[in-house]
């Protein structure tokens, strides 16, 4: 047990020494024109990718609930679908605060697998147990290629690497994990913080909650499987 207290404490101070020289370090800087993948990536994931992924999250949160989800597929499903968006923003969140190097597109593309993997799985067991809508169908299909559209812009701005991953080019891998050299401004950390509160966790976690105390309800199986057997 003080083995397991010693590493936590060390642990600790490895993340709390992270987190302030992260905080010491210039911020990027989202005003420019600048086309340098350095600027730019940032820029776009924050302004235009991030907003998309989140405003699609809440649109499937909706028509989840429209099908009635608690009453149908019930825990399982809602379960999936916080594990997709866990598998979806580690691959984003490692992209915006780590420099991206061989290690980091190695494990963005596991987390994808992964969540493509999951995807698969949820809707699959969706269909039967619930009745899964066009326009759900449509917006699954958005989600499902964001995290691998993210994985290609970072893949295209970090070239070298990603040919050192597959064992080509003259660079050799990096794979060690290291914040980046210039932080997110405050205000655009707070952004951050409220697209992955109000755009999934918040949705999500309700959908959970209504599931959890449904579940002791009556079911009813209103899945497309079920219905054409």
């Amino acid at each position: 047990m003080q083995q397991v207290n010693r590493s936590l404490k060390s642990t600790g101070r490895q993340i709390q020494t992270a987190i302030e020289s992260y905080a010491n370090r210039e911020e990027f800087d989202f005003t420019s024109n600048s086309a340098d993948p350095r600027d730019a990536l940032p820029r776009y994931m924050l302004r235009i990718f991030l907003p998309l992924w989140a405003g699609a999250g809440v649109m499937d949160w909706y028509w989840h609930k429209n099908t009635d989800i608690e009453h149908t597929a019930g825990i399982a499903e809602s379960l999936m679908h916080f594990g997709m968006f866990i598998e979806g923003g580690v691959a984003l969140m490692m992209g915006t605060f780590l420099e991206v190097n061989a290690g980091v597109l190695a494990a963005m593309a596991g987390s994808i697998a992964v969540h493509q993997l999951n995807a698969f799985l949820d809707v699959r067991y969706a269909l039967n147990h619930r009745e899964v809508k066009n326009w759900e169908q449509h917006t699954h299909s958005f989600l499902e290629g964001l995290p691998f559209t993210a994985f290609s812009l970072f893949m295209v701005f970090h070239w070298d690497q990603f040919r050192a991953l597959l064992g080509a080019g003259p660079e050799k891998p990096d794979f060690s994990f290291r914040m980046k050299s210039r932080r997110l401004p405050k205000r655009h950390l707070a952004a951050l913080a409220g697209l992955v509160a109000f755009g999934v966790v918040i949705p999500y976690a309700n959908e959970l909650w209504r599931c959890w105390k449904a579940r002791k309800e009556p079911h009813y199986n209103a899945g497309y499987y079920q219905k054409s057997a």
